[in-house]
């Protein structure tokens, strides 16, 4: 088996989630090996009349501030409360821990980044953001494992 050099920690801030990043840096302390926290946004987050307006106000529904703008926000809501609290679940890692930011269909650009940057293992909670996200996008670990190009491992 090959040395775990890589580990990707996909997050939405969750219970699960923040249990899958104590699980990884546990793995990565004993690996040696270096973490990468994703956030993959939907698009639909943005795009959906009335939740734009929810996240952003001062939009309308129907003409919701530009997607460079209301990713902007997200990003940066996303770096205020989320990243910090994967970052101490994850605690000390001796292979550093950098963050990605993405933005698509949620579970194919968790797969298409490991794909692109030699993740060895992606570490992510078998249960994410609530029944409304899970119905609108899918079951974002069902699909990672289905299609992911390295081991995964699914956190309860």
């Amino acid at each position: 088996m090959e040395m775990i050099r890589h580990i990707l920690v996909p997050t939405d801030g969750s219970a699960s989630a923040l249990a899958a990043a104590a699980m990884a840096g546990l793995l990565a302390r004993n690996c040696k090996s270096r973490v990468t926290i994703i956030v993959a946004h939907s698009d639909a987050a943005i795009a959906l009349p009335g939740l734009t307006e929810a996240a952003l106000p001062g939009s309308t529904p129907f003409n919701p501030f530009p997607k460079k703008a209301a990713r902007k926000h997200f990003e940066a809501a996303a770096n205020e409360h989320v990243v910090p609290a994967v970052k101490t679940a994850l605690g000390t890692v001796p292979g550093g821990v950098g963050v990605a930011q993405v933005w698509g269909h949620t579970a194919e650009e968790i797969c298409n980044y490991a794909a692109a940057n030699a993740v060895d293992l992606i570490v992510m909670g078998k249960r994410g953001g609530g029944k409304f996200k899970r119905l609108l996008l899918g079951s974002v670990s069902s699909h990672v494992v289905a299609h992911a190009p390295c081991a995964v491992t699914l956190v309860a």
